[in-house]
């Protein structure tokens, strides 16, 4: 990572500061330094922070993502249940000013509450969009146990039992 214009300034300006200060000293008087310092010396800082940057992204301009999976694909999107699509429909005939807890609490009774031919409506929707994302991505890889693979061979017995 590059260091800033700031840190740069702090690490030639350090050898300047009296001996034997703590670092909380140090770094109380180089801020009051460099709110202080003139434009002039402020932009040498700037441009050097800047020529530091470049050369680092020229050093090493593909460098891997960090994370879990994070130069895979991303994931296909998973369907809605037909609970969710219904919250989605019903909450804009929820009241205005309820917080999200509220609104939980008044669409889970109201889906609850709800007769059979207005749920199966809603189950009916969510089978679709499962089926429409099914088709979407069909290449999606199979997980858990056993899933696609073939039963580990067993190992010879060791000589040492």
């Amino acid at each position: 990572r590059a260091p800033s214009a700031y840190i740069l300034y702090c690490n030639e300006a350090r050898s300047k500061l009296p001996e034997g200060l703590k670092v909380p000293e140090q770094a109380k008087l180089l801020g009051a330094q460099w709110k202080a310092l003139d434009e002039k010396e402020r932009v040498k800082f700037e441009k050097m922070a800047t020529e530091a940057k470049a050369a680092i992204a020229d050093a090493a301009p593909e460098t891997k993502a960090k994370g879990k999976g994070a130069n895979s694909e991303p994931k296909p999107k998973r369907a809605p249940s037909a609970y969710i699509l219904y919250c989605n429909e019903a909450r804009s005939k929820l009241p205005e000013g309820l917080k999200v807890p509220e609104q939980a609490k008044l669409l889970g009774a109201q889906w609850k509450a709800l007769d059979e031919k207005e749920r199966v409506k809603f189950e009916k929707m969510a089978t679709e969009a499962k089926a429409a994302i099914a088709d979407a991505a069909p290449e999606t890889k199979a997980k858990g146990k056993g899933a696609n693979s073939e039963p580990k061979p067993k190992r010879a017995p060791s000589a040492y039992i």
